[in-house]
């Protein structure tokens, strides 16, 4: 009787065994992942602050000062250019001829297709390019 209980014993000693060296080898392979985990984050951390200086530097009031002299052909606002609202629809160029059933917008009938700004108008011809016209217009 007391060898059955000593077999029994041993063989529960060594399923408690391999059960804790099972643990402990989880344990390691899941440190080994969060170390893995946290190396990767430390390294978008770093991408972070890299992109970020970038941002700071490329978005720096002075460089985009220099190269907003060099490369854009920017004068200040004459006051001649300036409109009251009132003013606005004398500067658009008559389409009543081509717009659409309906009325509406020129402007905003020629941005969504709603007519065609090269067709002739009824009436007479229609200018070649009708915004490039109320632009000049508006010079």
């Amino acid at each position: 009787m007391i060898q059955i209980l000593n077999a029994l014993l041993v063989l529960a000693v060594l399923i408690c065994a391999g059960w804790v060296y099972s643990l402990e080898h989880e344990s390691r392979v899941l440190d080994k992942r969060t170390a893995a985990i946290q190396k990767s984050i430390e390294d978008e951390r770093e991408a972070i602050r890299l992109l970020q200086a970038e941002w700071g530097h490329l978005n720096s009031p002075a460089r985009l000062e220099t190269l907003a002299r060099n490369h854009l052909e920017l004068a200040p606002t004459d006051v001649t250019n300036v409109l009251r609202p009132s003013q606005i629809a004398e500067k658009v160029p008559a389409l009543e001829g081509r717009r659409v059933a309906g009325g509406g917008d020129p402007i905003s009938d020629i941005l969504t297709g709603k007519i065609d700004p090269t067709a002739a108008a009824v009436g007479g011809e229609a200018p070649a390019d009708p915004i490039a016209s109320m632009l000049k217009g508006l010079q």
